[in-house]
């Protein structure tokens, strides 16, 4: 349900702007004075916010100006009300960042009006950046898909090779001081439904396909299987600069996110996917050291098999279960979006116990990323 959020130092006034709202179906929450009123914008998020400019403490202007300068809260359209009429004051309100102005005493239908015409406006906005974001994925899809059909397994070899070699001893350990790492259950929903269905294999190995596709694309540097899940590792030099491996593997968390939701979609396995009591793809991003282990088999056709450990692998599996569980998309640590705050929107919160494992860890669901 719509929430709206109205701030009023005047009890009277207070209750006659939450009784034509709430009579027109959205849901209320109410605030005496601007700093309460802030506290519940930040611990509820409203979908709008209607404000008295004549308060003590903080007045309207100054609660406006801190919820703009809130990267969580800058969008929230705000209504002002004020007894002043005076030009002065709308032009204030304006420059602040208030999206409307209406002057006590109000009409019902003038307030609604207001309200519907702001929620309008910013359900349309929301929608073309949603739209803005899929296209430029679709896009980029479409422009890789034949190149990687192609080349992909050839380069991806060559590239394999080349990095082993260069580490001198074939079976040795590969260091990084600072990886993201993104977990993702990409199995796990198929493999838990009937061995019967003559899909079920034909799914798991598309699934791992587009999987492979996405994430190379947005630049894993290494992936390997995890039981029914998949790791992907995102490290680099120096030059390349940890901020761009934060903005790689966020990209393609909700990128592989939208490609494993279409290969579900696309196959038998729809119906019960819609009917699950959580859904079945949930990613997990954390960063720190790691170590991959690289082990060659000379014997048997020299196979190598990767095995991956350390603090991050760590953190990752406990954030990648407890989203799973949560039914949070897209998890992240702190650390993923350090630097990037502006950038990315984030939902809920939590702390994960991790017990012998290791320390609590602070959990954000990650909702969009900024294009």
């Amino acid at each position: 349900m719509t929430t709206i959020l109205i701030i009023d130092d005047d009890p009277t006034q207070r209750l006659v702007a939450s009784s034509v709202i709430r009579k027109a179906g959205y849901e209320v929450l109410q605030a005496g004075n601007g700093k309460q009123g802030l506290g519940l914008a930040r611990l509820y998020k409203p979908d709008l916010i209607v404000c008295d400019v004549q308060m003590p403490g903080m007045s309207g202007f100054e609660l406006v100006e801190a919820l703009r300068s809130d990267a969580e809260l800058a969008e929230t359209p705000v209504i002002m009300l004020t007894a002043l009429g005076q030009r002065a004051h709308v032009r204030i309100g304006m420059t602040a960042g208030a999206d409307d102005y209406i002057a006590k005493p109000f009409l019902a239908v003038e307030l609604l009006d207001a309200v519907a015409a702001l929620l309008s406006r910013r359900k349309m906005r929301q929608e073309r950046q949603l739209a803005s974001v899929e296209g430029e994925l679709t896009e980029t899809l479409a422009k890789q898909k034949q190149l990687l059909a192609l080349q992909y397994e050839k380069r991806l070899a060559e590239e394999l090779n080349q990095r082993w070699s260069e580490e001198g001893d074939r079976n040795t350990d590969l260091h990084y001081d600072q990886a993201v790492v993104l977990a993702v259950n990409l199995f796990s929903f198929i493999v838990a439904q009937s061995e019967s269905d003559p899909a079920r294999v034909g799914t798991l190995r598309q699934m791992h396909q587009r999987a492979r596709d996405v994430l190379y694309l947005f630049g894993a540097r290494h992936l390997l299987p995890f039981g029914n899940d998949l790791l992907a590792i995102f490290a680099g030099d120096s030059e390349q600069g940890f901020q761009n491996l934060q903005l790689q593997a966020i990209r393609a968390g909700f990128a592989l996110r939208k490609a494993a939701g279409d290969v579900i979609k696309a196959s038998s396995f729809a119906v019960a996917a819609r009917k699950a009591a959580q859904p079945p793809i949930s990613i997990a991003l954390a960063c720190g050291p790691l170590v991959l282990s690289q082990f060659t088999d000379v014997l048997h056709g020299e196979e190598t098999s990767l095995l991956a450990s350390g603090e991050a692998i760590r953190a990752v599996q406990s954030l990648q279960g407890w989203a799973q569980k949560a039914g949070w998309a897209v998890a992240g640590l702190p650390c993923v979006i350090d630097g990037l705050a502006d950038m990315v929107s984030i939902g809920r919160s939590a702390v994960i116990e991790q017990g012998a494992l290791g320390a609590p860890l602070d959990a954000m669901e990650l909702l969009s990323l900024a294009t």
